[in-house]
Parts: C-alpha cells; structure tokens; sequence
C-alpha cells in the first residue's frame, strides 16, 4: 500500500495506535502503530463492485481504530491477477481471490479496511 504524506501524533489508545492525518487534510484517522520504514499492513474484506460515478472515499470507522470504508477505481491490473485501487492518495493492492468479478481496470470497487497499521 502507498500512503501518501502525513502527519502523525500521538493516540490516547496508546503507544499501540497513532492518529495521522494527510498533508492535504482530506484523511484522518488511528492506524495500529509499529516499527519500521513507511511500510504498512492492512486486510481487506466485503469488497463489492460499484457504480463507475461513485466518488473515490477512505473514512475512518469512529468507533474502530485501524477500520476505514474505501472506494475508488482500480488503477491497474498485474499478471498474477492482483489488482490496485486508488482512493484519496492510498492504494490498495487485492488479492484476486477476494474480488467479486474479474477486476478489470476502470472497475469502481468498495470494502472495507481493518487493522490498518503504519510502520513509521
């Protein structure tokens, strides 16, 4: 996953959690919080297909740290089948196993992102 510039502080979850926000202002949310080198982590599930006029989303789930509803197109389509979804400055790499169809590109797709973790 690509994530764009952000802004971290602390979370009054803890040291496990940090609450971000993109440079932009556009995202904000918790993620879980680990070690490492702007890498992340998420899963992905009821992934759904859904009007190619539905607007590209990432909002934060208040009441799930790390859980977002994200909707956008799919960007690209690589060999082994995985497809990418660009929303809001991220993108999200999916199995095709989880898709609900083929995974063309041009496909608008929704679901829903949890335990999203930044390692930072």
């Amino acid at each position: 996953m690509r994530v764009p510039p952000i802004v971290t502080e602390k979370s009054p979850l803890g040291e496990a959690f940090v609450c971000f926000r993109t440079v932009d202002g556009l995202i904000a949310g918790t993620a879980r919080r680990e070690e490492g080198e702007r890498e992340s982590h998420y899963r992905v599930s009821d992934i759904r297909e859904v009007a190619a006029s539905t607007p590209p989303s990432m909002v934060a789930d208040p009441d799930e740290p790390g859980s977002f509803r994200v909707s956008g197109p799919i960007s690209h389509r690589l060999d082994d089948g995985v497809v990418i979804v660009e929303s809001m400055g991220f993108t999200f790499w999916l199995d095709p196993e989880e898709l609900p169809g083929e995974g063309t590109v041009g496909d608008h797709l929704a679901f829903v992102v949890t335990e999203l973790t930044l390692y930072l």
